[in-house]
């Protein structure tokens, strides 16, 4: 009986120790602000976000293309986007509901936010990224 619990015991610490952990998710999206008709858009920098990014979609429908005038600057932890979103602006109501794109090369950050004065709030958000294969 003494080998036969040994065994168990061991058979349940390997299963433990086999078992794949989750890793905590990282948020991609740190801020989403409106000020002087720019929308600017700041991403952490991480293993997620691999590629140039090229096209943002904010709104209804497959939203508004802001590739105009679409501004990116890194540095070592931050994606900067910065957008002129003057005529976009007043298509936006207050405590609405708004999906949310952002893609690059390989890869996209889908999600929703909540347009708040000046703000725009995300309630979720998940990544695609074609290198993660």
């Amino acid at each position: 009986m003494g080998f036969r619990k040994l065994l168990g015991f061991v058979l349940i610490i390997l299963f433990i120790s086999c078992t794949p952990q989750q890793k905590q998710k990282q948020k991609n999206i740190m801020e989403i602000s409106y000020d002087n008709d720019v929308l600017c858009i700041k991403l952490a920098k991480n293993e997620n976000i691999i590629g140039k990014i090229n096209e943002v979609f904010i709104g209804d429908n497959g939203g508004l293309s802001l590739l105009n005038e679409l501004e990116v600057k890194e540095t070592e932890e931050i994606i900067t986007i910065k957008i002129l979103i003057t005529e976009y602006c007043e298509y936006y109501e207050l405590n609405k509901n708004y999906p949310l794109l952002i893609k690059w090369t390989g890869g996209w950050i889908k999600g929703n936010c909540v347009y708040k004065d000046k703000y725009f709030l995300v309630t979720n958000e998940k990544h695609y990224n074609k290198s993660a294969f």
